[in-house]
């Protein structure tokens, strides 16, 4: 109450502690603290500088037109790919005239990414969750997107709009102010759009986490699954990709491979593509594979040992660096949609098999990791460094773009089960010694 009482007989300091805990919340690391020392951030906590256009392009964030204050309204989104779209935002028109920032409604015109045509407005029923007609229906403005990969239509909510600058020009004098140095600047409106997740087929839909009364070992509620639903296992893996098992459940038990379930297919996924030659015949490219991205950053590190001292505020050989951030991305993306590509469309060309749509996709929760290996050198290391976080990213939002859904399942057991009889194993792996084919086992503890 005393704090409240503070901001009201204060409307300046409260307008400015507004900005301070905007700026930290959007620009500034978390402190580290006694409690949390591996929190990665300040030691002590940064001086407060007030944001600048420029230098910080995400502070440009305009609110949806049922908050207060608006930041847009009016906003006409494209028909098809080959019309603009308008909105009007509320924009500062001048200099400070001592009592604020004089602003106004300004019309902006803008060609849309193709996907903000699919979207198209309607009037949906919300329920007030705030204020003295909480729990009423109020009739509101929303979309329905399209999705043309699944033929179907989505609930999408437009939450906000962001205007960004790029290619960002300025004359060199530092005697002149801001707003005179700006020489040229490219503008972009970033819409964040929030579509809801849908299942594609019925078998997904009518997966179930409430309908029964039975408990998990940990105490969550048991899922119902319905009969004839194809899961997709993958168990990934930190030099390839990982091992990909189809499986349905539901089957009478003459069709039953093992543990109620008929094992569909099992194999091993790999990141490549098939090249062509200048001479036009075809080959095997195996992508940004790991020992390709090792042998970059072994010679960036060459490199900045041999620069010596680095200068505060400059950055040493940024294309290297950029490229090996761009093969990271890029076997991130790759290895995701070979997942999801081979659980849409699964097969075998040799046999000639073709296997059922996966309903379900499971990958292991690895959130609680610690790597205590003993017997390879740097194994450890390479699990510490795994950024495995990317690769799941990339696999949720190509799932749900998809129409599959998605759950992480506990890593206990794998890769020590075989999951084609369910008898314990040891890994292996083939390879060549003197000509010949050999079979290498793993480690057991």
């Amino acid at each position: 109450m005393r704090a409240e009482e503070f901001w009201k007989r204060n409307p300046e300091l409260h307008a400015l502690h507004k900005i301070h805990v905007q700026y930290l919340r959007e620009f500034v690391r978390p402190r580290r603290t006694r409690r949390n020392k591996r929190r990665e951030g300040f030691k002590q906590r940064p001086t407060f500088t007030m944001p600048d256009p420029v230098r910080h392009p995400r502070w440009c964030l305009f609110n949806a037109p049922q908050t207060s204050p608006q930041g847009y309204r009016l906003l006409r989104l494209p028909q098809s790919r080959r019309t603009v779209g308008s909105v009007e935002l509320r924009l500062l028109t001048g200099p400070s005239d001592g009592a604020g920032f004089p602003d106004a409604w300004v019309n902006v015109r803008f060609k849309a990414d193709p996907r903000l045509a699919q979207l198209r407005p309607v009037k949906v029923a919300r329920t007030v969750t705030r204020g003295k007609n909480k729990g009423a229906k109020v009739e509101a403005d929303g979309f329905r997107y399209y999705d043309d990969q699944l033929l179907i239509e989505r609930d999408a909510q437009v939450s906000g709009v962001k205007l960004l600058f790029r290619d960002i020009r300025m004359a060199p004098f530092a005697d002149k102010p801001i707003e005179d140095r700006l020489l040229s600047a490219t503008p972009y409106l970033v819409f964040a759009v929030e579509i809801k997740d849908e299942a594609r087929t019925e078998r997904a839909k009518a997966i179930r986490f409430d309908e029964t009364s039975e408990l998990t070992k940990s105490g969550k509620k048991r899922k119902t699954l319905p009969a004839g639903l194809v899961s997709v296992a993958v168990d990934l893996d930190t030099r390839g990709v990982g091992f990909l098992t189809r499986a349905v459940i539901g089957v009478p038990e003459i069709q039953q491979t093992h543990h109620g379930v008929r094992l569909l297919q099992s194999r091993y996924v790999a990141v490549g593509q098939v090249e062509a030659r200048a001479s036009g015949e075809a080959e095997w490219s195996p992508g940004p594979d790991l020992a390709h991205i090792a042998r970059h950053k072994r010679e960036i590190r060459r490199l900045r040992q041999l620069r010596g001292k680095p200068v505060k505020g400059e950055r040493s050989h940024v294309r290297l660096q950029a490229h090996i951030d761009r093969m990271g991305e890029d076997r991130f993306k790759k290895a995701a949609r070979k997942i999801v590509n081979e659980a849409l469309r699964g097969s075998n060309p040799a046999a000639g098999d073709r296997y059922t749509r996966a309903d379900v996709l499971l990958y292991e929760s690895l959130e609680t990791l610690l790597p205590d290996a003993e017997r390879e050198r740097g194994i450890n290391r390479a699990l510490l460094r795994w950024n495995r976080a990317k690769l799941i990213e990339h696999l949720k939002r190509m799932c749900d773009d998809a129409g599959i859904r998605h759950f992480p399942v506990s890593p206990f057991g794998t890769s020590q089960v075989c999951s084609k009889c369910g008898a314990l194993g040891r890994r292996y792996s083939l390879a060549r010694e003197n000509g010949r084919a050999v079979i290498r086992f793993g480690w057991v503890e």
